[in-house]
């Protein structure tokens, strides 16, 4: 009397045991492509994990079905046909331990739901408004490759056109974050999955390494005597304009500002500052008192020196030596 439902569970066990024995893995990939490539890849992914889930899921199914069918009529036996079919029931267990194979069979099935629940976070969700995914791949995002000095600029900027938009889920941000960087930078965080979690942790391991207020000053000190230097060799390169016979400012050094700013004579005092910008370095100066007053001497002809009075001469240079800035009188 259930011979019918034994041969058919018998048949299907052997499939389910086969997809047992091959089960497949499906987990999220490492990014090595563009974000499009990336995204198609999942889509990939999860196409094949569909295939592998219907099929279990069917066998899942088909066995259930004659399971149920056999202990619906093993329920409407006879006492002494339930007696009769018991050992067969236990010997055909015993054989073919479908009960197991079902658990483990329902196991695998949730597996694959929750692999496809991990790549499915990590495509842009299609409910959500689109006008911001299709516009931001358009967008000129910044780069950064390590240099710390350049990380507040970069930051500013990314966070403007990618961080503060609502509709990108984090693990999408962190897409387009490892878009953005380069050498030292990318190599920092690109062991990270492509998570939610991961996002923010990229961000502190960029900002520890990079955003540190003494190591963006340290590195500025390190790099204002090459610019300094620069800076110099660019104003004194307006010399080549003339300076006047006579020494005397006017309207015609205007070309050569920079330079005779540098050598104005009366000038003693100087404070710089210097900023790194994205695309230049700006050095600025200015002096006191103020040079380039028109009508007014830019350096006095005479003797090297003559005019330092106690302080020291650097003969090479014809300049004066002031020591100690506090010595020499405001006025």
């Amino acid at each position: 009397m259930s011979a019918p439902f034994r041969n058919q569970i018998r048949l299907l066990a052997e499939e389910a045991d086969d997809i047992l024995n091959n089960q497949k893995s499906f987990a999220l990939p490492v990014q090595t492509g563009s974000i499009s490539q990336y995204h198609t890849q999942i889509r990939t992914l999860i196409n094949s994990l569909d295939t592998e889930s219907q099929n279990a899921t069917e066998i899942y199914n088909d066995i259930n079905r004659q399971n149920d069918l056999w202990m619906g009529v093993r329920t409407s036996m006879t006492g002494a046909e339930r007696i009769a079919d018991n050992p067969i029931y236990d010997e055909f267990v015993q054989d073919v331990p479908y009960p197991t194979t079902i658990r483990n069979l329902k196991k695998y099935i949730n597996k694959l739901r929750t692999e496809k629940a991990t790549l499915s976070e990590n495509l842009p969700d299609p409910s959500k408004s689109t006008d911001t995914l299709f516009h931001l791949p358009k967008l000129s995002l910044p780069k950064f490759s390590g240099k710390c000095i350049e990380f507040t600029s970069f930051w500013n900027s990314f966070r403007v056109g990618v961080h503060d938009i609502p509709n990108l889920s984090d693990a999408v941000k962190f897409n387009y974050l490892k878009e953005c960087l380069d050498g030292p930078a990318l190599l920092l965080i690109k062991s990270l999955p492509l998570t939610d979690a991961s996002y923010h942790e990229a961000i502190r391991l960029l900002r520890e390494n990079y955003g540190n207020a003494n190591e963006i000053n340290r590195t500025l000190l390190h790099s204002i005597p090459n610019v300094l230097l620069k800076a110099c060799i660019a104003w004194a390169d307006t010399c080549k304009y003339g300076v006047s016979e006579e020494l005397i400012y006017d309207s015609e050094h205007s070309r050569s500002g920079s330079c005779t700013q540098m050598i104005w004579a009366e000038s003693f005092k100087i404070g710089c500052a210097y900023i790194d910008c994205p695309i230049y370095n700006y050095f600025v100066c200015k002096y006191s008192p103020k040079g380039n007053i028109p009508g007014e001497s830019i350096y006095q002809k005479g003797s090297l020196c003559t005019k330092c009075g106690y302080f020291g001469c650097s003969y090479g240079y014809g300049l004066c030596l002031v020591k100690n800035i506090s010595e020499y009188p405001d006025d």
